[in-house]
């Protein structure tokens, strides 16, 4: 009997050990902003709003467009953020303000898999003030397997982004108007 409670008792301990330890963050690296000269707009970390099920389609502004290409040709946007994480069934939030239009926001994955039931990645953009979504796009599932994708908002203002993802390499390269 005696023998019984033990391992009852480490089972117990176990499972509250496995409990705590599903809850732990992983501290994420900070992203790297460029001093290049461009005045007022600005990225921070903050804390990323909870992945959920917009219909993208259905929230997509008339002032914002999906594509692929690399803004970086283009001498009237500057690089305001360049920051790369490790996604692994985690969020991550980033508040930028832009007070020249347009905002790019170009991104690249590497997946850690190549089934695209695994590897997968939601960007949300919201208005920071009210959290009306701009838009939601991504990498698998219900969206395209492309790897690098750019959103052009053609509008200055605070957003606020959502990077929810997983089993994959992200890339974040954020631009303002100079």
């Amino acid at each position: 009997m005696p023998s019984s409670f033990r391992a009852r008792g480490l089972l117990v301990l176990l499972l509250c050990a496995a409990a705590a330890a599903a809850g732990c963050s992983v501290p994420l690296p900070d992203g790297t902003a460029s001093d290049t000269g461009v005045t007022g707009s600005s990225v921070t970390i903050v804390e990323a709003f909870p992945p959920g099920t917009i219909d993208a389609d259905s929230i997509r502004q008339p002032y914002v467009s999906v594509g692929s290409g690399s803004p970086a040709a283009n001498p009237e946007l500057a690089l305001i953020f360049e920051g790369s994480y490790g996604m692994n069934y985690q969020s991550i939030g980033m508040r930028a303000t832009v007070e020249r239009e347009p905002f790019v926001i170009e991104y690249a994955v590497v997946p850690k898999t190549e089934n695209p039931h695994y590897a997968f990645l939601i960007c949300t953009v919201r208005d920071d003030g009210t959290g009306t979504a701009v838009i939601e796009e991504g990498y698998n599932r219900i969206y395209s397997s492309e790897r690098t994708k750019q959103i052009i908002i053609r509008k200055p203002g605070v957003y606020h982004l959502t990077w929810h993802g997983a089993m994959l390499d992200l890339t974040v390269r954020l631009y303002a108007g100079r």
